[in-house]
């Protein structure tokens, strides 16, 4: 994968999601899905170094005018240690 997935933290649960959406969009079935709803902070990608510019290489719709709605940095380090394996 290219792009902002290949960095995305939740890329082992949602593997990309739709490649075909991608191709669609972008011309390129290994570009990152444009109807992914997460921010870069969101998917772990920090703000500044290469990892930012390599999660713009593809700008997606939520780059471009980001939500409004943020989750809380608790609720995303929960639901990340409950997908790597950890007891709720």
């Amino acid at each position: 994968m290219k792009g902002r997935c290949a960095l995305c933290r939740w890329k082992a649960i949602c593997n990309g999601n739709l490649r075909v959406r991608a191709e669609s969009y972008f011309g390129d079935p290994w570009a990152p899905d444009p109807g992914c709803y997460l921010t870069d902070a969101e998917c772990g990608i920090p703000e500044d170094g290469p990892e930012a510019d390599r999660a713009v290489e593809f700008p997606v719709p939520v780059q471009i005018e980001p939500p409004d709605r943020v989750f809380p940095p608790e609720l995303l380090e929960r639901a990340f240690a409950l997908a790597e394996g950890a007891t709720p």
